[in-house]
């Protein structure tokens, strides 16, 4: 390849990716969500969406400054892709919220298996300098073999992390129409 070529392929890579935690940006995770729901409806699998919202970002950026809440959310991208299958992509929506996104997945509780890999992993303690932080996270996930489009597959699986959010003993929370 040309240097030219080179350059180019970097850049490209660059604008896809969160530098913070090596995940894809927003802009690429979103892509990669129609681009599932495009793959779905030919090979006739359902996917998944898990929305990851880690807790108590903000405690660590007041008390021990932004570059601690940095290391946080760097940390808690290592355990989400720890847990992924091959095909699966993580991506950071921004702030502290991470989108997963899982083709080819056949039911709901398979979906709901891989929040729950997730979840354990992310339910850890992650040293930053001289202070201990606990990681954890509260997830929605949405399912559906249905050709959604991608704003509603992403809304019903954000709805679903509020309901764990509004939930003391749940951190995973499936999507069920009704809710």
């Amino acid at each position: 390849m040309t240097d030219q070529a080179l350059l180019h392929q970097e850049l490209r890579i660059r604008a896809s990716i969160d530098e913070l935690t090596s995940c894809f940006n927003r802009v690429a995770i979103l892509e990669l969500v129609d681009r599932s729901i495009d793959d779905a409806r030919q090979d006739g699998l359902g996917r998944a969406v898990i929305f990851v919202d880690i807790d108590g970002l903000k405690s660590v950026n007041d008390e021990l400054g932004h570059s601690a809440g940095d290391r946080l959310l760097a940390a808690a991208a290592d355990q989400i892709r720890s847990t992924l299958r091959e095909s699966d992509f993580v991506g950071r929506l921004g702030g502290d919220e991470f989108l997963v996104i899982c083709p080819r997945v056949v039911d709901a509780k398979l979906a709901t298996e891989i929040a729950e890999r997730i979840s354990a992993a992310l339910m850890s303690h992650v040293d930053i300098g001289t202070h201990t932080v606990e990681l954890r996270a509260r997830i929605g996930v949405a399912w559906t073999a249905e050709p959604l489009d991608t704003g509603a597959l992403i809304a019903q699986a954000d709805h679903a992390m509020y309901e764990s959010k509004r939930s003391l003993d749940r951190c995973v929370t499936l999507f069920a129409d009704g809710r």
